[in-house]
């Protein structure tokens, strides 16, 4: 007789990553395939930026249950997909499972490519300013740059295009 335990790690080697893997890989996809807006929006009070995330999947009203199901397969079966390349990117070290860890670098890193566009705007293009509204230090700034150039690039060789691109 399989264990709990036992069947859970099994499930977790079928899937090829991790559940928080899962997690992140899931909400970036959302984000790409444009179902969630990632805004870095700034608190008037303090000054401070800080992440929002908006669904932006609300269905027409008035919709009847098959119709509003149907829209959601639609929606999941796109992020589904876009997932699926992004799992064979964010494997890191080519081992066929994506860990925690490799998925939260793969978030972080479009997240802040992501945040750094929309900043720059903001706050211009001061580096100082940049990696305070992003919660980075500024002499993480420059290596978190490399790095996300670097998965850009990555993605660009299997075919991911839309990746916006930073300097």
């Amino acid at each position: 007789m399989t264990s709990d335990f036992d069947q859970y790690v099994a499930e977790v080697r079928e899937q090829g990553m991790t559940e928080s893997a899962q997690g992140d890989l899931a909400t970036i996809a959302s984000i790409m395939a444009g179902s969630v807006i990632l805004e870095f929006r700034r608190n008037e009070t303090t000054g401070e930026y800080g992440r929002s995330y908006q669904n932006t999947t609300c269905p027409l009203p008035g919709a009847d249950d098959k119709e509003v199901t149907r829209w959601k397969a639609g929606l999941r079966a796109k992020s589904d997909s876009t997932a699926a390349v992004y799992k064979t990117i964010a494997d890191l070290d080519a081992s066929g499972f994506v860990s925690t860890s490799e998925a939260a670098v793969f978030r972080r890193l479009i997240e802040f490519a992501l945040g750094y566009n929309q900043l720059v705007s903001a706050v211009g293009n001061d580096s100082w300013s940049l990696a305070r509204a992003l919660y980075v230090s500024e002499s993480e700034m420059p290596s978190l740059k490399e790095e996300y150039l670097a998965l850009r690039k990555r993605a660009m060789h299997k075919g991911v295009n839309e990746w916006p691109f930073i300097e």
